[in-house]
């Protein structure tokens, strides 16, 4: 079996890219949709109204995150 670094030589690739996946959850995706689709809907709303408006619609989430 070839090792990885091999195989990134052969295909032209950075380990790096060879070994990063995607950390996100779906929770995290879906999320995110919500909150671009609040401020798509209220584009003069800002983060702290957006935040507001999620929490109100039950999500647990920190302004730095929105």
């Amino acid at each position: 079996m070839a090792k990885a670094s091999e195989i990134c030589r052969a295909l032209n690739l950075s380990p790096s890219t060879y070994y990063s996946t995607s950390q996100r959850s779906y929770e995290s995706l879906e999320l995110e949709r919500e909150a671009v689709e609040l401020s798509r809907k209220n584009p003069r709303y800002g983060y702290r109204r957006i935040t507001a408006l999620l929490r109100r619609a039950g999500h647990v989430v920190n302004e730095k995150r929105v």
